[in-house]
């Protein structure tokens, strides 16, 4: 038991640890997964078990530590926010991250395709930032803000709807716009009951499509457009990285000091 142990501890610690290392440089929104949390825990299972079989003191405390460290990352990592954002050409997001906001606006999103492929290998979106700063982000170069990274991560087909009154609005669903100089949110479209829930001062409305209804005192009528294909970015929180980078320093120095102790 305790030879098959030593063996599991020598294969696995160095693999955990180049995981950490490789994950966090080319991919962060993995370390946030299900998957990577599943492998943290089971780690530390694993290293608890190893404690009794531990040698000297030292490298018991270290071992413990290290158990304990591995579970504050996975608490901090598991209540990091992930979620999409769908965007359609023109559409616009108001991007929340802790007191700032960023006003995220799709200027547009191109689709490549393989020597006549029917499968895309490669998509990027072009973003207008804060209405000043333009950016493209791809499957590889993601857009990183603080503690906040948006990845590209699929592209979906998406209606438009306009909105006609005194002013005349266009909007995907999820968006935010003005309309009459009123501040309204465009939340979804229910296609089985042709209607629209739109939010204004936190109050839900919904709204009949293509029907002239009066809203806020003011004629409106909302009308679906042709259908095109947009983008969907995923919204990943990359809180707790140097907590994660202090968890694989002290993985990498219990490693050492373990080598050393066997000698």
């Amino acid at each position: 038991m305790v030879k098959i142990l030593k063996t599991s501890y020598w294969i696995l610690t160095p693999a955990i640890l180049l995981m950490l290392i490789v994950a966090s440089i080319f991919s962060p929104a993995l370390l946030t997964s299900l998957s990577y949390t599943i492998i943290y825990l089971l780690y530390a299972a694993f290293i608890l078990v190893s404690v009794v079989f531990v040698p000297t003191f030292l490298t018991k405390i270290l071992h413990l530590l290290l158990v304990f460290m591995i579970i504050v990352v996975v608490f901090v990592k598991s209540n990091n926010d992930r979620y999409p954002i769908a965007l359609g050409k023109g559409g616009s997001y108001l991007l929340q991250n802790e007191n700032d906001t960023l006003d995220i606006k799709l200027l547009e999103f191109t689709i490549t395709h393989d020597n006549g492929s029917v499968a895309a290998v490669h998509y990027e979106s072009k973003l207008l930032i804060d209405h000043r700063d333009t950016i493209s982000v791809t499957v590889n170069h993601p857009f990183k803000y603080k503690k906040i990274r948006l990845y590209q991560s699929s592209y979906r087909n998406m209606t438009p709807f306009n909105f006609y009154s005194n002013d005349s609005l266009r909007l995907f669903e999820g968006q935010y716009g003005k309309l009459n100089g009123i501040d309204l949110h465009f939340l979804e479209y229910d296609s089985h009951l042709q209607r629209a829930a739109i939010s204004y001062n936190d109050i839900l409305f919904y709204l009949p499509v293509e029907k002239e209804v009066t809203f806020l005192n003011t004629k409106i009528k909302i009308i679906p457009d042709i259908p095109e294909m947009g983008t969907v970015l995923e919204y990943v929180e990359v809180k707790g990285h140097v907590l994660l980078l202090l968890t694989a320093l002290l993985l990498l120095l219990t490693l050492i000091i373990s080598r050393l102790r066997r000698k």
